[in-house]
């Protein structure tokens, strides 16, 4: 990190998060290849400042990683809520209502916050960059040995 302080890495993750959302939204359009490169520049550029930080404030790499996750996934989740403030200026309690259960109630899982935060917000997601040639899966050893 000889030309790039901490600072400079964080806001380029930021940068490329804010890209992430607005093609994840359909606010901009990038080919898929665009669209990989960014997500691999993000995770290399986290990963580098998770290192970094580790190293500044004595900490454990696997705790700043998490830690930089979380503030990560929060940043997204502000971003989706101020999105979707936008496109629905008045609130709706209904929304209200299940937004308050997701995040108002501990012993649930993520998956089941998740899902109920994906009833409110999920449109805008819909239409997010998928692989346009995704792998087939691959028999396994038994299966092709199987298989006549």
């Amino acid at each position: 990190m000889s030309d790039l302080t901490v600072r400079d890495v964080g806001e380029r993750m930021k940068e490329i998060d804010l890209l992430l959302f607005m093609i994840d939204t359909a606010q901009i359009s990038m080919s898929w290849e665009e669209y990989c490169a960014l997500k691999i520049e993000a995770d290399a550029l986290m990963k580098l400042l998770a290192e970094e930080l580790a190293k500044e404030m004595n900490r454990p790499f696997e705790v700043v990683i998490k830690d930089l996750k979380i503030a990560r996934h929060l940043d997204r989740l502000e971003m989706t809520i101020e999105r979707h403030k936008f496109i629905y200026p008045v609130p709706d309690p209904a929304h209200d209502a299940i937004i308050k259960s997701a995040f108002g109630d501990s012993t649930k899982s993520d998956a089941q916050v998740t899902a109920e935060l994906d009833t409110v917000f999920g449109y805008m997601f819909a239409n997010a960059p998928t692989d346009p040639n995704p792998p087939v899966p691959r028999k396994s050893f038994f299966q092709r040995l199987f298989d006549k």
